[in-house]
């Protein structure tokens, strides 16, 4: 999409000298010319001409475009007057294309330009179609559900390889909160009639916790999962029981205990603020157990470590299949069927507001003297409304200020993968598509 620099020559005089050399030897030789300007990279350079104003004198006529602000430009032709803005696109692939092939000429490249190609000639359309058949019916391609980065800025997947994708810097919130027990299933009938009996309170039942720099996703959690090594932690005799009640049993409690971490009895918990619930306990050693509280959430739309593991679990009969949902969608909105009141708002406007709900129902530790505390409610210094007409940088400040006890780290600083092209974060999600085997 430009002039020559002096890397592509020396590619052309290695491609034109290896394909002289086999022609003198009388060997056969096919140097193909191809020329591409149809991809993402096109639309990413037409789009920022538009916002340079390259293209003004093209797009004066087209009065309303004016009051468009000016980044909102590119997508709202393209939405508007498609046609237009092809024509302006093929109108710089020409001036690119003849210009390196002028260049090509005046190095003295040989290839075959009876055979020159472009992607979005109808022989290219067909050669793609025939190659897609060929390797599906050699079943070297497939269709899967699977977690993609998915660029919101292009509106499109990208591949994960150098280039494509790039890490940035941010500072973003790290919170520490619990999920809360919500019910158990008990699969043994003495078992059960041993619960009704000497089992605690259900909301005595330790909560579980959890860092998390995105708790914006918790809408498609599907599972909580502790590393096995630390269950004792959480699921002692003493936490789960009423042991002096008269006729305690301790080794129907040890039963009880082992009956936990072979699934005969299910554990679920929720966090019910945010309107979650039916989160399975499960047990896996992939989480290091030396790291944080050993426990994870498990959000298999939104990691690939969570999609990793939800698949073996599944693979396991741990976990039922089908649930994997994503409450992010593909414009970087979070979906209302999911997120309920904070649905279609972008991902960085949702995050102070459903931190502001976890801290004000108890759901983010107390860290006061550095002990974390369970807090069931604090003081709503600020009501929704008066809350969200603040601009986020302010919503943040606000509750650092105002919930200097909640364990949250405001300064969090960690990498995020963004878009190389569009320079827009990378959101990664399940999407259907096909792979290569």
């Amino acid at each position: 999409t430009g002039v020559m620099h002096a890397g592509h020559s020396f590619q052309h005089f290695l491609m034109d000298t290896i394909s002289r050399v086999a022609r003198q030897k009388g060997q056969s030789d096919l140097w193909f010319p191809g020329v591409d300007h149809a991809g993402i990279q096109l639309e990413g350079v037409i789009d920022k001409l538009i916002k340079k104003g390259e293209f003004d004198e093209e797009l004066k006529q087209i009065v309303k475009l004016q009051e468009i602000p000016v980044s909102d430009r590119p997508k709202w032709l393209k939405t508007n007057h498609k046609d237009l803005w092809l024509k302006l696109a093929w109108q710089k692939v020409n001036t690119w294309r003849d210009g390196q092939k002028n260049q090509a000429a005046i190095l003295g490249d040989t290839p075959d330009y009876s055979r020159e190609l472009f992607t979005l000639d109808p022989k290219a359309g067909k050669m793609v179609n025939y190659a897609f058949s060929k390797y599906w019916e050699d079943g070297l391609i497939y269709k899967d559900a699977y977690l993609v980065n998915w660029s919101v800025g292009l509106q499109t997947a990208v591949s994960d390889i150098a280039g494509e994708i790039e890490y940035d810097t941010r500072i973003d919130p790290f919170i520490t909160f619990e999920y809360a027990p919500e019910k158990f299933i008990i699969k043994d009938k003495e078992l059960e009639d041993f619960a009704n009996n000497y089992l605690k309170s259900i909301n005595e039942i330790p909560r579980l916790r959890i860092g998390t720099v995105r708790p914006e996703t918790k809408f498609t959690d599907v599972a909580v999962a502790i590393h096995s090594n630390r269950f004792d932690e959480y699921f002692s005799i003493e936490q789960l029981f009423e042991v002096g009640k008269q006729g305690f049993d301790k080794s129907k409690a040890k039963s009880f205990i082992k009956a936990i971490l072979d699934y005969n009895v299910e554990v679920y918990y929720g966090l019910p603020s945010l309107g979650v619930s039916g989160l399975k306990l499960v047990f896996s050693d992939k989480i290091k157990a030396d790291f944080g509280t050993g426990i994870i959430k498990v959000t298999p739309g939104h990691s690939l470590f969570d999609f990793e593991l939800y698949k073996e679990l599944v693979e396991n009969k741990i976990l039922e299949a089908g649930l994997i949902q994503t409450c992010i969608g593909r414009d970087g909105k979070l979906k209302a069927d999911f997120a309920g009141e904070f649905g279609g708002l972008i991902v960085d406007e949702a995050r102070p507001r459903i931190i502001k709900r976890l801290i004000e129902t108890g759901f983010i530790v107390d860290e006061t003297e550095n002990v974390y505390q369970t807090v069931f409610d604090r003081e709503v210094k600020l009501s929704d409304e008066e809350f969200n007409k603040l601009n986020v940088k302010n919503q943040l400040e606000f509750l650092a200020e105002n919930y200097p006890e909640a364990a949250v780290n405001w300064n969090y600083e960690h990498n995020v993968t963004i878009c190389e092209r569009s320079k827009t974060v990378i959101e990664p999600l399940i999407s259907e598509e096909f792979f290569l085997d």
